[in-house]
């Protein structure tokens, strides 16, 4: 086996493409990120590889700026491999995340090459919908994005990231800007705005659904499954066979709504962070 690593999306989907689409919903963030690449050069700080038995991908990695790797699942020996280049190029990430037994296999090899300790940061879902289930009718309607949310909007996308303790995509003012731009950000009005969601990281059969946030006064009165449940229609209607979300595990009530609008689960994924004191699971 051997690691390759890549310079751009295009040549990495290649490689390892045809691996990542036999699990299009487990790997749609990889294929959707992979896929943006192809359309513009990567960030700086990107990190693509492909480990190849025989000359076909067997595990593959990426990292991307203020990201942790998320790697595929694959051999023990293929995510061994995979953690020892990440390490001898030079990379330090603050963690891993992937499909269980993958993620702790590369978190334990990491351990041996870096010394550091491991500990289980998040347990992530996966879930897939290829039809919507209407749920109980909320008052209002979904409208997209405009200019004139983007104050509003940057301050949920604030609160979003501290709420779940995720890193934000840089300024998040121009995230959103650009989110509007590429009319991908949506809200639920009622009649003003009270939810929100979007859509990121086409895959060649489906679409992720992401950046769903119901301030705390809104919640409880089934906006976001609303909104959800419209804004994946409207994806499906368009030509997508299936839409994606991930969900924080630890959320029982994000879950709940997903599936009872028609979303299934597929796998779960585990987020590791290194050389960190215990959080909620394993630490060596």
């Amino acid at each position: 086996m051997q690691v390759i690593s890549f310079q751009g999306g295009r040549e990495f989907l290649e490689r390892a493409g045809a691996l990542l689409l036999e699990r299009e919903a487990e790997n749609n963030l990889m294929l959707g990120v992979a896929a943006s690449m192809d359309r513009s050069a990567p960030p700086l700080g990107t990190k693509l590889y492909a480990v190849e038995d025989a000359g076909r991908a067997v595990a593959a990695g990426m990292m991307t700026p203020r990201h942790p790797p998320v790697i595929t699942r694959g051999p023990e020996a293929a995510i061994r491999l995979l953690a020892e280049r990440v390490w001898a190029d030079g990379v330090r990430p603050a963690g891993v995340t992937g499909p269980r037994e993958s993620a702790e296999g590369f978190a334990r090899r990491w351990t041996e090459l870096s010394g550091k300790r491991y500990a289980v940061e998040r347990d992530w879902g996966i879930y897939q919908a290829d039809s919507i289930v209407p749920p109980a009718k909320a008052g209002g309607e979904l409208r997209r994005a405009t200019a004139a949310d983007v104050d509003l909007l940057a301050a949920w996308s604030a609160e979003f990231c501290r709420e779940t303790n995720l890193p934000a995509e840089g300024d998040q003012r121009a995230v959103i800007e650009r989110q509007i731009k590429e009319e991908r950000l949506f809200v639920w009005c009622d009649p003003a705005p009270v939810s929100a969601a979007a859509w990121a990281g086409k895959t060649p059969n489906g679409v992720r659904i992401n950046s769903v946030y119901t301030p705390p006064e809104q919640r409880r009165r089934g906006y976001a499954s609303a909104g959800v449940a419209a804004l994946s229609s409207r994806l499906l209607t368009s030509g997508r066979k299936f839409c994606f979300l991930f969900t924080d595990l630890a959320n029982p009530t994000s879950n709940k709504i997903y599936q009872a609008i028609g979303y299934r689960h597929v796998c779960d994924f585990q987020q590791y962070v290194f050389d960190r004191e215990e959080t909620t699971g394993k630490n060596r």
